[in-house]
């Protein structure tokens, strides 16, 4: 145990997250649909009256 406690665990581990967490917002920047990039066959589907999705109540708290 004492050795999960060790500030040079403490420290590798931060830095690990911090990269972690860097380039998942890098990859969320690169790869997330810009504007305008929606395919229309995505689009056709929503003036039909396609349900939203779960995911879409969950953001809306």
């Amino acid at each position: 145990m004492r050795k999960i406690l060790d500030g040079t665990s403490l420290g590798q581990f931060t830095r690990n997250y911090t990269q972690t967490v860097k380039r998942a917002a890098d990859n969320k920047r690169r790869y997330a649909p810009g504007e305008g990039s929606i395919p229309p066959v995505l689009l056709s589907g929503v003036s039909k009256g396609v349900p939203p999705l779960a995911h879409d109540f969950a953001c809306k708290v």
